[in-house]
């Protein structure tokens, strides 16, 4: 179980990025789940969701090249 849960977090994309919101306020934050329209970002130990259309374009950008769909695995990883 233990090499699962490792697999598992190998594939999970956690980085620590700066961007900007489109009222030009910056922030430093980790990167967490990303999906089509929401990013959860972690500050202070504190868990945000928010849009990804709340940041200025370069930050969406940066976003959306963080998280590439064809680079997920398509079935789950199943180990005997």
């Amino acid at each position: 179980m233990k090499i699962l849960a490792f697999l598992a977090a190998s594939f999970l994309t956690v980085s620590a990025e700066t961007l900007t919101n489109t009222a030009g306020k910056t922030v430093d934050a980790e990167v967490g789940a990303i999906t089509a329209e929401k990013v959860t970002l972690k500050i202070q130990d504190k868990s945000y969701e928010i849009e990804i259309n709340s940041l200025n374009p370069a930050s969406q950008k940066q976003i959306r090249e963080i998280h590439r769909p064809d680079q997920l695995l398509r079935k789950p990883l199943v180990l005997s």
